[in-house]
């Protein structure tokens, strides 16, 4: 950029030093007129009253605003506490392939934010490409990113929001079994997004699985089997609700957090086993309040049900 500026300064230099050749008739002969662009300018606008030195300093200027306004950048926000960066906007980027750099301001880019690509400019993103920075994307990050066809999610991923990727219809998916995944070129099954179909009556999650997202199996009415891979970490919110055919459910050993009416309306579910009963919690918001669960009722399948369905369904549980 800075090449370019002395570039335009230069041929603006050369431009007030030489002057431009004009022939005009006047009285039926050819009349030859030597002026340089000041003197154009001075003659386009009567009214300008600058001297030469005072025009080429706002060509300066002018030049300096430009520059300033073509750097694009995304918007971020420092993580209180830390010494690192979230995304949160779009700011200034105007281009539909958008790359997150690892770092900003020389802190690692480590967030997604809430909504960071969200609203009326993410419409029209077609791809994303997230560094192995990224850890977390947050809740309805890239929703009703509808012309996004192509995204990868790093595995250096911890944690993937509730709807994150909602309303993107034009993504294209890895398929398996009815299941619809988002991942990378080294796993192509890391996150569960949803089913093929709301017909589903059986399927395994594929080993590699570490998210099942928000609303993945909401309203499969017929679906009565479904196994979980110790692979899985995290079970979004709703991700079961109206699953009215299930009557019973493994959760894995490694599983550490489970959405908000993850089993609402699992009417028939009455069996749910707790492979790691220990260090649950449930809460509506971790940095004010969480209350422990016993892992003695959690060990029975029953009562486990029962808290997930009905007593505590509308709480995110945590296990710590």
């Amino acid at each position: 950029m800075k090449n370019k500026k002395i570039i335009t300064l230069l041929s603006l230099a050369c431009l007030l030093t030489n002057s431009f050749t004009f022939i005009s008739c006047s009285n039926g002969k050819n009349e030859i007129e030597y002026k340089n662009a000041y003197e154009l300018y001075c003659e386009a606008y009567p009214d300008y009253t600058g001297t030469l030195e005072e025009w080429l300093d706002s060509l300066k200027s002018n030049i300096d605003n430009n520059d300033e306004q073509s750097t694009e950048t995304l918007q971020y926000q420092k993580i209180a506490g830390k010494d690192e960066y979230r995304v949160i906007g779009l700011g200034t980027v105007s281009s539909l392939d958008i790359v997150i750099p690892a770092t900003y301001n020389e802190f690692p880019v480590t967030e997604i934010g809430t909504q960071a690509f969200g609203g009326e400019g993410g419409r029209y993103l077609t791809s994303v490409t997230i560094p192995d920075s990224i850890t977390s994307i947050d809740d309805s990050a890239f929703i009703g990113c509808n012309s996004l066809t192509t995204i990868s999610i790093p595995n250096s991923v911890v944690h993937i929001g509730n709807n994150a990727f909602d309303g993107c219809y034009s993504l294209q998916y890895n398929e398996e079994n009815g299941l619809k995944y988002l991942g990378n070129s080294e796993n192509k099954y890391l996150f569960l997004v949803g089913t093929t179909s709301t017909d589903i009556t059986t399927t395994t999650i594929n080993e590699n699985c570490k998210f099942i997202g928000s609303s993945a199996f909401f309203y499969c009415p017929n679906l009565t089997e479904i196994t979980l891979p110790e692979s899985i970490t995290s079970i979004g919110g709703y991700v079961f609700a109206n699953c009215f055919g299930l009557t019973q459910i493994t959760i894995p050993k490694n599983v550490v957090s489970i959405g908000r009416s993850a089993f609402f309306q699992c009417d028939n579910l009455s069996s749910v086993i707790f492979t790691n009963p220990n260090n649950w919690q449930y809460t509506l918001n971790p940095t004010i309040s969480q209350f422990p669960i016993s892992n003695t009722e959690l060990s029975d399948p029953s009562t486990a049900a029962t808290y997930l369905t009905t007593d505590y369904c509308n709480f995110d549980w945590i296990r710590t």
